[in-house]
């Protein structure tokens, strides 16, 4: 009756949009983070957004491709990446702990970096 579902380009644009509108949430959470206890502190959690692909893009380019067969050179960077996403996580959570910033700036934090952005 009704055709099989595929992506097409309307499912592509789809999940584009719908993640372009969680990050402008989670970009939003952030900014209210920052702006309502006026410090500026979480901020630094974009740091780590931008550096998380570098191990993967140097994985890439030193082994050729991320889908042969594992290498100790595309493990370590996997555990690089997850390290660095997973300091991303607890940045706030330890800026709050040492009363860097407020724990209610730790909670308007925290949903940035549940949101993929």
């Amino acid at each position: 009756m009704f055709p099989l579902l595929t992506f097409t380009w309307l499912g592509y644009a789809t999940a584009l949009i719908a993640l372009a509108f969680s990050a402008a949430i989670g970009i939003t959470f952030l900014v209210l983070g920052c702006a309502l206890f006026q410090n500026w502190w979480p901020m630094f959690v974009l740091f780590f957004y931008f550096l998380s692909p570098v191990p993967t893009v140097i994985a890439r380019r030193l082994s050729g491709s991320l889908d042969s067969s594992s290498s100790a050179l595309i493990e370590l960077c996997i555990f690089l990446t997850v390290g660095i996403v997973i300091s991303a996580i607890g940045l706030p959570v330890v800026l709050a702990r040492t009363s860097v910033i407020q724990w209610g700036a730790c909670g308007l934090t925290t949903p940035h970096d549940w949101l993929p952005v």
